[in-house]
């Protein structure tokens, strides 16, 4: 037996502090992922990209590392299509 559940989602009752923006561009972050799998769909071409964001040269910022897609078999057509880390300099867009 199959129970769903068809509850309406609670809308809270006031907003949150916390707000998400977007300030990839204005931060330099120029990414694009590349994830177009060989003929043979092998494993490792499925798993997709990654984000990491660590220190990564230990100035108390958190630097951004993107990891891209390729193909098992043959390396990207296109030089852009490669994993990318981005150093922060500790100074959030304006």
């Amino acid at each position: 037996m199959i129970k769903v559940n068809r509850s309406t989602p609670q809308v809270p009752a006031k907003p949150s502090p916390f707000q998400f923006v977007d300030i990839a561009h204005q931060s330099g972050i120029k990414f694009t992922y590349y994830g177009n799998p060989s003929p043979q769909h092998y494993m490792v071409e499925q798993n997709g990209g990654g984000v990491a964001l660590f220190d990564f040269d230990g100035d108390h910022c958190l630097d951004v590392f993107l990891s891209n897609g390729s193909h098992f078999d043959r390396p990207a057509e296109n030089a852009g299509e490669v994993h990318q880390l981005y150093r922060s300099t500790g100074k959030l867009p304006q």
